[in-house]
């Protein structure tokens, strides 16, 4: 559990063929991430080869979050797509955002596709 904390202003980078994913938090399956009045701000997934998924946050599990805000996000790629500037939600995983504000955030690609700036939602994504 993040309660009150500041995750802000790191990268997850990928130079090859593999994706780069989750630049703020990375939530494999099967683990659940529980954010309480946080912010995620200014992260970004960068891929120069391959896709990039979830600049703030990368959701292959369960992401609750209350009160927190995802902002200033990006996920960036020069030759694959890029989805989920703010938060990527991937089939099977569960992210439900209560109170939460999801702003200012960029999926942005050269090449590709962009999905999502905000938040890409392929799993499940209920929002109070």
């Amino acid at each position: 559990m993040l309660d009150a904390c500041g995750v802000r202003a790191n990268v997850a980078k990928r130079t090859g063929y593999l994706v780069a994913s989750g630049g703020g938090i990375t939530i494999r399956p099967g683990s659940t991430a529980v954010l309480n009045g946080t912010v995620v701000e200014a992260n970004a997934a960068v891929a120069e080869a391959s896709d990039a998924r979830g600049g703030g946050v990368h959701n292959s599990g369960t992401l609750r979050a209350h009160g927190s805000r995802l902002v200033g996000n990006a996920a960036r790629s020069n030759a694959g797509n890029a989805q989920g500037g703010a938060l990527d939600n991937q089939p099977g995983s569960d992210a439900p955002l209560t109170e939460t504000v999801v702003e200012g955030n960029e999926a942005a690609s050269d090449r590709g596709g962009a999905f999502g700036g905000g938040v890409s939602n392929a799993g499940t994504l209920t929002v109070h």
